[in-house]
């Protein structure tokens, strides 16, 4: 390193960290992932360009859900491959796969949409299913073999990397000890039944915190319902026939009103009645009830249908401008 002459300023030192930045050209800056996935920026304590762009080490490629979708379809059709005997598959045939079942699977699902709405439903029914099968040449009976999965159950759960997994934290927790409850109101069982909760949660509690205790219904004898719906049934009807027989009892005093405004009509009325009594004195029977007419006449009309004529009802209220008489 050479030294200053005389009457030279010393240099300041160089620092590393002021070192000139390359920028990215403009061809990197425009250009976009081809990949759908979500992109976070590590923060670091470097100095960044003037554009904002992150360097490759600063980026981190997260999946979204999409992601997760095609690659469980993926791992189908590759278990579908290796149960026909095809040890392995190239990236473009399984992307091409893929693609194809994707298509499928998405015009199917927009004609059984399409013909519900043609049909004014909202959402599709069975009937819409079975014929957008036989439109795809599918018959039922071909599905038959499907029901049943004959791949492996093991190989049929996925398995998912963990990147935080969970270690059990024993101090945190302490175990407390729900024997005295009983089998039926303890609640590690049901944790254990559950194999998608993490072993470091604590143990859940008793059932009859969070669980209300069923009630039994007090079982009623058939014999009994119905002696009480017949007696509800009976008592109904006595109503009825009250309600009918007061009706009857009006109608019979608004026609003798109406026979006493005229002398003819007075003498067949009395006439009636004179007969209807006498018969109703030969029937027999020292009840009240029976002594009523309304129980034994009927208002007969030859000139309406059913030989039913209907009483007119006598209003007490005078026309305009009558005035009535004073005695």
């Amino acid at each position: 390193m050479d030294s200053p002459k005389s009457g030279q300023k010393r240099s300041p030192p160089r620092d590393e960290s002021d070192e000139k930045i390359e920028l990215p050209s403009k061809k990197q800056r425009t250009a976009t992932p081809q990949s759908d996935n979500k992109v976070i920026v590590a923060t670091t304590g470097k100095k960044r360009s003037d554009s904002g762009n992150a360097t490759s080490a600063e980026r981190l490629n997260v999946p979204s859900e999409a992601n997760f979708a095609r690659e469980g379809l993926q791992r189908s059709i590759a278990l579908a491959l290796q149960h026909v005997g095809f040890d392995s598959a190239s990236q473009e045939a399984l992307e091409s796969l893929t693609s194809a079942t994707e298509m499928y699977m998405s015009t199917f699902t927009e004609h059984i949409k399409r013909l519900a709405e043609s049909a004014r439903r909202s959402q599709p029914v069975p009937t819409d299913f079975g014929h957008m099968l036989r439109k795809h040449n599918v018959p039922l009976s071909s599905m038959k073999p499907h029901l049943k999965n004959p791949v492996d159950k093991q190989k049929l759960e996925p398995t998912y990397y963990d990147p935080l997994p969970i270690t059990p934290q024993t101090d945190y927790f302490r175990p407390i000890s729900t024997k005295w409850l009983g089998e039926e109101l303890d609640g590690n069982t049901e944790k254990k039944d559950k194999p998608w909760i993490p072993e470091g949660l604590p143990d859940f509690p008793s059932k009859h915190t969070y669980k209300f205790t069923p009630k039994e219904t007090v079982a009623v004898d058939p014999a009994q319902k119905r002696t009480e719906a017949m007696a509800a049934a009976q008592k109904g009807e006595k109503a009825l026939r009250t309600i009918n027989r007061a009706t009857k009892m009006s109608q019979q005093k608004e026609l003798k009103d109406l026979a006493q405004r005229n002398t003819m009509s007075k003498g067949r009325h009395d006439a009636w009645e004179g007969m209807m009594k006498s018969m109703m004195s030969d029937l027999g029977g020292s009840s009240r009830d029976r002594q009523e007419l309304a129980d034994y006449s009927v208002t007969v009309d030859s000139s309406v249908r059913y030989r039913r004529r209907e009483v007119p009802r006598v209003s007490n209220r005078l026309p305009l401008g009558v005035i009535p008489s004073k005695g």
